[in-house]
């Protein structure tokens, strides 16, 4: 049984008009604008790395990225970290960006343990149309055992109430990421969403060397520390069939059950053609699982976009990696 790669290429089609642009036009971006956080995340490292402020992508370097000729025809940036709004300059951050990029949109991935930050940032944020702030809510048991902090639900659920109730025009999601240690609770946790009428997205554990897991990743995939048994596979897979109606990426959902009961998921890659990834010491990718193209501390990112792009178009997915590739895709939040 192959992928249904004309619904994949319509549901692509639907949320962002992808295959439009060259390979050289990036489309979406995703900024690692903070390498620390504040959570201790079992499936991360990025709480271990300790980067040193240098390390960290300046004002100046967010800038230059900013008025990148390559970026011209940009539809969505997603600022992340680590913890975003553990950066003292977030606000900046943003304002420079929609102020070079007003017609652009802007999801902000944020664990909402820090719920006066995010209020206080939304309200000076301004209009709150091309802005998506997305949570990450691993489960309604093993949340806080997963980050490691018994607070974490408790400061969620309140940042996700307040936001709510005041900014009523502000897009917000929660974020489930599957692990060995919450699937359990998939059905739950959806079904908990639904009722506070908050959109959820799932997702896979994944193991990444180049972002989450820099320091673990041999140990990670040495131990399997992120596979499941085929038991537990079959679990997600029937809980997944029972929720992928009531989630927010009811399509990529069915792309999941594929991946877990056939071993592959897609033939073609929406990634790696028109998107980047820059973490926050300042190397760049195309694909997080493809090696970098450079760092932007010492090249241009126009020159790294354009010595990549013959490559980008070219590869596809058709690298044996993409064919068990289950990454969310950003520009389709």
């Amino acid at each position: 049984m192959k992928p249904d790669k004309n619904k994949l290429l319509s549901w692509a089609k639907r949320n962002i008009k992808l295959f439009n642009l060259p390979a050289e036009d990036i489309h979406t971006i995703t900024l690692a604008v903070a390498g620390e956080c504040n959570l201790r995340c079992r499936m991360c490292d990025i709480w271990k790395q300790n980067p040193l402020k240098e390390e960290v992508l300046s004002i100046g370097v967010l800038n230059n990225i900013f008025i990148s000729k390559k970026l011209k025809k940009l539809k969505c940036v997603n600022f992340t970290g680590g913890e975003p709004f553990m950066r003292g300059d977030f606000e900046e951050v943003y304002k420079n960006f929609t102020y070079l990029h007003p017609k652009a949109n802007c999801v902000i991935s944020s664990n909402g343990f820090f719920t006066d930050r995010i209020v206080n940032f939304f309200r000076r944020a301004g209009k709150t149309g091309r802005i998506s702030l997305e949570l990450s809510l691993l489960g309604l048991k093993t949340h806080n055992f997963i980050v490691q902090n018994d607070a974490a639900l408790l400061c969620l659920n309140e940042t996700v109430l307040k936001i709510k109730k005041l900014f009523p025009d502000l897009s917000i999601a929660a974020k489930f990421t599957i692990t060995p240690w919450n699937y359990s609770e998939i059905e739950e946790t959806v079904g908990y969403c639904n009722k506070i009428k908050l959109p959820v997205y799932l997702k896979m554990i994944e193991n990444v060397k180049s972002y989450t897991n820099h320091l673990n990743y041999e140990k990670n995939a040495l131990n399997k520390e992120f596979l499941f048994t085929d038991q537990q596979k079959e679990n997600i897979v029937n809980s997944l069939l029972k929720v992928k109606g009531k989630s927010a990426n009811g399509d990529f959902v069915g792309l999941l059950i594929k991946k877990l009961k056939f071993g592959y998921m897609h033939s073609s890659c929406f990634v790696n053609f028109n998107s980047m990834f820059i973490n926050y010491n300042g190397e760049v990718y195309r694909c997080r699982e493809l090696g970098r193209i450079g760092n932007i501390g010492c090249e241009s990112l126009d020159a790294m976009i354009t010595a990549s792009s013959a490559k980008a178009a070219g590869f596809n997915g058709k690298n044996p990696k993409c064919l068990k590739c289950d990454s969310l895709y950003r520009a389709l939040i």
